[in-house]
């Protein structure tokens, strides 16, 4: 699968792989939380993406020998926590269990999108517990007699499927979740976290002399003041995890701000370090991990590796002032050499596997990231930076649907026959925006949004008359809700709230 080369990172790396070491080597295990903190772009979420890498490997094999794919962060998926089912070999016996959780910035309004997060990735965990109980029917001289049944129950409750049989041997408090659920009509239905941690308890009961380790990942945690159901999952989960010597690792991202103040808006900031100060775990096992920029010395060449993987044919003096004037960041890295991508006016001869023009490396030097994302987004093209501008004043997460049908009621300039393939273009090879299911789509960052948002004003005379039709549109979606699926739905009612 392929993935962006990792560059430095070595010493946060090392310690994830020595806690992986610590989870599989030593019995008495105490459960441990990883929490790798800095400012945005720093790239947080690409070292958990290596230390996935790194794992499936190591812990499988390469290739089709394991059942995980080998790589996460694949182009165009570059803030992705948790690899897609299909793409996991069933085939393969299954030698530890991958959670991973991505909060979403919805602004003040996420609350009302409480569970959906963990929703999502649950169906996901489902059709990896459905995996591991076809191994274990077949390898039943690895577990107790019994074990399969339990694990089919967890499977099915991690989707929130019916039950099918008696639960054997499932601990009391699945037990409980089942008869609630399940065992009779007008029973109240458990909350996300309640249905997610029963399924966890299960796995980890039924396999404790298999050991089946869980890597749980919160990425993002800064933006959690609406997940009420994830915290409260986070907060249960590590204080059994504790009491019982689980093989549960946590690994968590944070803004460095947000953690260093102890936010307690960010509900699963607040269960990480109440874990500690209540005693769930160690207060030594709560690892902070500072991700400092990554700039060049004479030990280290820093990003500069980056730069010549883009673009070999740069002079040294060429890479280094690339590299140095993104000072570290590589997100902003990321954003100066997707700009030269479309700049062959800036290599000599066109040339892009050349060097640059003397004078290029003035301009470069002047760029901001806020520029760098707003050349591109024109470069992109008017039939694309409106759909992404209409797109935006939705906020970070929009309907596709919306934006097609507020251009036409706008009667945009730009006429654009297939609004699929302009969407497409925006994520590959600009990637501005990822894709989800349902027609919806958000943008990667929020510097995105922000900075397609301000494009409204460039078409849309007064940038005004965008708001308001959009409040028209809808009214129209709440008043023949049947006309759209279900996730579609639910943005249209968080914006109306708005």
């Amino acid at each position: 699968m392929d993935h962006s080369i990792f560059c430095g990172r070595l010493k946060e790396l090392q310690l994830l792989k020595d806690s992986w070491h610590r989870l599989k080597n030593d019995p008495s295990y105490h459960p441990e939380v990883h929490v790798l903190t800095a400012e945005s772009g720093l790239g947080k979420t690409r070292i958990v993406q290596e230390f996935y890498n790194w794992l499936s490997i190591n812990a499988e094999g390469t290739g089709k020998n394991g059942y995980w794919p080998d790589a996460l962060g694949k182009s165009g998926r570059s803030l992705e926590v948790s690899p897609a089912p299909n793409l996991c070999n069933s085939a393969n016996e299954i030698s530890y269990l991958w959670l991973g959780v991505r909060c979403l910035d919805t602004g003040q309004h996420n609350s009302i999108r409480d569970g959906e997060a963990l929703q999502t990735e649950m169906q996901a965990f489902q059709c990896h517990l459905n995996s591991f109980v076809e191994q274990a029917g077949k390898r039943r001289n690895h577990f107790n007699k019994g074990v399969a049944t339990g694990l089919d129950v967890a499977a099915q409750l991690a989707g929130a499927l019916p039950v099918v049989g008696t639960p054997i041997g499932v601990a009391k408090t699945a037990l409980d979740i089942y008869q609630r659920y399940f065992g009779s009509e007008g029973g109240v239905p458990p909350e996300p976290h309640e249905i997610a941690l029963a399924a966890i308890r299960i796995v980890f009961e039924q396999t404790k002399k298999h050991r089946l380790p869980l890597i749980l990942v919160l990425d993002d945690i800064q933006f959690s003041q609406g997940e009420w159901s994830l915290s409260r999952l986070t907060r249960q989960l590590v204080a059994e995890a504790g009491q019982n010597h689980w093989p549960l690792m946590v690994i968590a991202t944070s803004w460095q701000k947000e953690w260093a103040s102890g936010d307690q808006t960010c509900l699963l900031i607040a269960a990480l370090q109440d874990s500690r100060d209540q005693r769930y775990i160690r207060a030594e096992n709560l690892k902070v991990i500072p991700v400092t920029p990554l700039r060049s010395s004479e030990d280290d060449p820093g990003l500069e590796p980056l730069v010549s993987a883009q673009f070999p044919g740069l002079t040294t003096t060429q890479r280094k002032a690339v590299s140095d004037h993104a000072d570290g960041n590589p997100r902003f890295l990321d954003e100066l050499l997707l700009h030269l991508d479309t700049r062959e006016d800036l290599f000599i001869d066109f040339d892009k596997t050349g060097a640059l023009e003397p004078g290029a490396l003035d301009e470069i030097e002047k760029l901001e990231l806020e520029k760098v994302i707003e050349s591109r987004l024109r470069a992109a093209g008017p039939e694309v930076y409106q759909l992404l501008a209409l797109g935006g004043i939705q906020g970070m997460e929009f309907s596709e649907r919306l934006a097609e049908e507020l251009q036409a009621k706008l009667n945009a300039d730009h006429q654009v026959d297939n609004k699929s393939i302009i969407f497409q273009r925006s994520e590959d090879p600009f990637g501005f925006i990822q894709r989800r299911a349902f027609g919806l789509s958000e943008f990667v960052q929020r510097p995105y949004q922000k900075i397609a948002e301000s494009f409204i004003r460039t078409f849309v005379k007064p940038p005004s008359a965008a708001e308001d039709a959009l409040k028209a549109l809808l009214k129209t979606c709440m008043e023949n809700p049947n006309d759209l699926a279900d996730q579609e739905l639910l943005h249209c009612c968080d914006l109306t709230l708005q």
